[in-house]
């Protein structure tokens, strides 16, 4: 069988709270002509942090985390008007690529967990499909994880998205483009839920990833 070319790379992650009954998976897609380049200035970014920061460059930049001041980056204790400074650099930096898209697909329902999940995933990998086929593309999906999670392969099965040659996984602490898609899944959450001790980030979203799609609900 043929295998279709990969013309982009979407990068996925998770955020949501299933007690509140709200799912949502993010993503970033780089054209694959412009990846090498992407990646280039996701090094700058880091060895600015390490010079001016002390950040380590293999330091993971989990948003859950570093936004909420846990783990010293390099050993040493880092204020929250960094750490905030920091995310919103990173979220600047995806909005300045041109030709990179970031969406948001959530559901919202009171479900079980991994239903709600399911259906989070099966939305995201039909908006990722149609956003494809506009452009007459062909793309393959980065997700965090271990690749343990039966859900995924189970929803691409039941989607069959004719246009997403496949998917693998990779953890986010392997993966620096990884963790600018766990930001924007968090970025896109706190929007949504307007949680009262993340009120600075509730306008991130819409303002430092003006070409975003979403978060759309399925």
């Amino acid at each position: 069988m043929h295998q279709q070319p990969v013309d982009r790379h979407f990068y996925l992650d998770d955020s949501g709270a299933h007690d509140q009954g709200i799912w949502l998976y993010a993503w970033m897609g780089v054209p694959a002509l412009d990846e090498a380049c992407f990646f280039d200035e996701i090094d700058t970014f880091r060895a600015g942090l390490l010079a001016e920061y002390g950040i380590p460059v293999e330091f993971e930049l989990h948003a859950t985390k570093f936004l909420t001041g846990h783990g010293r980056p390099g050993g040493k204790e880092l204020a929250a008007r960094y750490r905030k400074h920091i995310a919103q650099h990173m979220l600047d930096l995806l909005d300045a690529q041109p030709d990179l898209s970031v969406g948001a697909v959530f559901a919202q329902r009171p479900l079980r967990h991994r239903r709600l999940m399911d259906e989070a995933f099966a939305g995201t990998l039909r908006r990722i499909n149609a956003q494809l086929e506009a452009a007459r593309e062909y793309g393959r999906l980065v997700i965090d994880g271990d690749g343990t999670n039966p859900l995924y392969q189970a929803a691409f099965d039941e989607v069959r998205p004719a246009r997403i040659t496949g998917f693998k996984f990779v953890p986010a602490h392997e993966s620096q483009p990884v963790q600018f898609a766990d930001l924007i899944a968090y970025t896109a959450f706190q929007w949504l839920v307007r949680a009262p001790k993340r009120a600075f980030m509730h306008h991130w979203y819409p303002a430092h990833l003006a070409k975003a799609h979403g978060p759309e609900r399925v």
